[in-house]
């Protein structure tokens, strides 16, 4: 089983009401949701953190990240990120008329 296919099994498991906080970790790789709610169409996602189990870097590049996510209703857009590289805030980017 891939890592994904196992964080993702976890949630599964643990999502319980309709808002919540949900952890998981496979191997060194610790990932924390927090939902604002869900339901059968999706979820509002509120906060996502993935780290490192000995906190070293992932080396994830946020502009990418906002890059490649396209499936969503909206663009992500990085709206802060720390210089050292560990932090940085991603949130839906509605088109402008």
């Amino acid at each position: 089983m891939k890592p994904a296919e196992h964080i993702i099994n976890q949630i599964r498991r643990v999502l319980s009401g309709p808002a919540g906080e949900i952890q998981a970790m496979v191997g060194d790789l610790q990932v924390r949701l927090k939902l604002a709610d869900w339901d059968r169409l999706g979820c509002l996602l509120e906060r996502l953190e993935i780290k490192h189990a000995q906190g070293d870097s992932l080396g994830l590049d946020p502009a990418r990240i906002a890059g490649k996510v396209t499936y969503l209703g909206e663009a992500l857009a990085v709206i802060e990120a720390e210089e050292n590289g560990k932090k940085a805030i991603l949130r839906s980017a509605p088109p402008r008329r």
